[in-house]
């Protein structure tokens, strides 16, 4: 498959994320009698964040996907559409969770949680397209 091919899919398979996502996240509004203005007030985001949602026009990031669902009164994995299986329970021991997207058997969610130097994260960051700049640290010094 070419490069064209592959974006094609890939949009494709967002596509469905932000269709499933916008689907749990009504149903749990409409259960809880909620409109996207209330939703908006208690997770403390716009409201125009969470028509982009409903609208199945955006996908949260995880600190926005957080407020959500603490202001939902669900874990966060109610509103991701992932999980058709997990990688044995083995590798969560390992400071990381590797999940199948439903929608895709070419991607997987990887969620990293353990302490890692620098350089490691530097590198993982620009595999995902992203950047670091480190922050400047500064010690302290206290008079005598």
């Amino acid at each position: 498959m070419g490069n064209d091919e592959d974006r094609r899919d890939s949009g494709r398979a967002d596509d469905a994320m932000k269709a499933a996502f916008a689907q749990r996240l009504l149903t749990v509004m409409r259960e809880r009698g909620w409109t996207q203005s209330e939703l908006a007030r208690r997770a403390r985001i716009g409201r125009d964040n969470v028509s982009g949602y409903i609208r199945a026009k955006n996908l949260p990031g995880p600190a926005i996907l957080n407020r959500l669902s603490a202001a939902l009164g669900i874990g966060p994995e109610e509103l991701i559409p992932m999980p058709l299986q997990d990688i044995p329970s083995a590798r969560k021991n390992h400071g990381f969770t590797l999940r199948h997207l439903a929608d895709d058997g070419n991607r997987v969610w990887l969620q990293v949680e353990q302490a890692l130097p620098w350089d490691q994260a530097e590198a993982i960051l620009r595999i995902l397209g992203h950047s670091l700049q480190r922050p400047v640290l500064t010690v302290e010094h206290r008079a005598a």
